[in-house]
């Protein structure tokens, strides 16, 4: 849902749906889904105009999809 509000612009539905969907695969284990969360919270952040906060989810994110060997894709 949260990458949805993205690309319907709705940042701060989309922010409090990423950040939660984050918590949650963190919780579960859900590796590669965290991933796909950190990069939509990347995104989100690139289309605030937060560019360091952006960075950083793509750092973490390009971690993860390095350590599970996925492809490391917008979503």
């Amino acid at each position: 849902m949260g990458a949805a509000q993205l690309k319907l612009e709705q940042y701060s539905d989309s922010l409090t749906n990423n950040q939660t969907a984050l918590e949650i695969f963190r919780e579960i284990g859900g590796k590669a889904d965290e991933a796909k969360a950190l990069i939509n919270l990347a995104e989100l952040h690139q289309q605030l105009g937060e560019s360091a906060v952006a960075l950083e989810y793509c750092q973490q994110a390009l971690v993860l999809s390095t350590q599970l060997g996925i492809p490391l894709q917008r979503v």
